[in-house]
């Protein structure tokens, strides 16, 4: 018997109707976990820790929701091609630099909690799959 039919059910805020309101709760778990306000993530501001915010909210927001490139990218000012490659270098943090790997993985552990109840079996699946091949990266 897999583990995922053994969780507790989670409760999820009725409020959390679409993509939007999504992206709305990644913002929120961001920036409370970067400790950076939301209107420094979604102004033009180029200090690393909220460019640092910036591209982790565009990151889980393209793994956690179905808004496009360009729906991400107008929720935060942004272009669709700035979207691209905000996520190509998380992406690239959390291979090559185990210090950003702990922190995505506090941060995305958040998220994933407070999303959990809008996502289908096979998201579920995937987050833990990756969670294992995080923890097996990080302890090498």
């Amino acid at each position: 018997m897999s583990l995922l039919y053994l969780r507790p059910a989670v409760y999820v805020e009725s409020s959390i109707k679409n993509e939007t309101d999504k992206m709305r709760v990644i913002l929120n778990k961001v920036s409370n976990y970067f400790e950076v306000s939301e209107d420094k993530i979604l102004d033009q501001n180029r200090a690393q820790r909220v460019k640092e915010a910036r591209f982790v909210f565009s990151y889980l927001s393209r793994r956690y929701t179905d808004a496009s490139l360009p729906t991400i990218g107008r929720f935060i000012k942004k272009d669709h091609s700035s979207i691209i490659h905000q996520v190509k270098a998380v992406s690239n943090w959390i291979e090559t630099d185990t210090r950003f790997r702990i922190k995505y993985n506090g941060i995305e552990r958040r998220v994933f909690k407070a999303l959990e109840g809008t996502f289908s079996e096979h998201t579920i699946k995937a987050y833990y799959s990756r969670k294992r091949d995080y923890e097996e990266l990080t302890i090498q």
